[in-house]
């Protein structure tokens, strides 16, 4: 998959995290993205999803629309496409199911995935995202809802367009925290 000439939502994490190196390398085109084709996690994860969003519906009572809707912007110069799971019917809410580990906490999912989730609710314009999670196979599902965070976000748009600029320079960032 080529992962050049954008940023994604799963970008903004390590944007976040100041992991900006191997990001570039993969938006410059030195190095090839990850093969996730044979990741036995995220296939699940992928193969699960229809399961997770079915609960979601059904334990908060609410229909779903626009599954896998994609979104674009360009938004000072710097190139941003996501795709969100769904949204509610009726609400400018959209959903990010998650499928994880057993033994991991909700806390830790809500922050591995923070970035990730604000991003989604800017590009789509969304004041809530509902993050329903299934934990293995034995602990229970698991749902919060996250609101959107214009301080986070702004500082998100800031990293955003100092890391494209490396991008566009052809310029090797930092390999330290940014």
């Amino acid at each position: 998959m080529d992962r050049t000439g954008f940023i994604g939502g799963s970008d903004c994490s390590k944007i976040m995290q100041g992991d900006w190196y191997d990001l570039w390398m993969v938006k410059t085109g030195r190095k090839k993205p990850d093969d996730l084709s044979m990741n036995w996690q995220v296939q699940v994860g992928i193969a699960t999803e229809d399961l997770n969003l079915h609960i979601f519906s059904h334990e908060y009572e609410v229909e779903l629309e626009n599954y896998q809707k994609k979104f674009e912007m360009n938004w000072n110069g710097v190139p941003l496409r996501g795709t969100i799971d769904a949204s509610v019917k009726g609400s400018d809410a959209i959903v990010e199911a998650k499928h994880t580990n057993s033994f991991a906490k909700m806390d830790a999912q809500v922050d591995r995935y923070y970035p990730q989730l604000q991003f989604y609710m800017w590009l789509a314009n969304a004041s809530l995202c509902y993050f329903p999670n299934l934990f293995g196979n034995g602990k229970p599902w698991k749902c919060v809802a996250i609101n959107k965070d214009g301080e986070f976000i702004e500082r998100l748009k800031e990293k955003l367009v100092v890391f494209w600029q490396y991008v566009l320079r052809d310029d090797e960032p930092p390999k330290g925290e940014e």
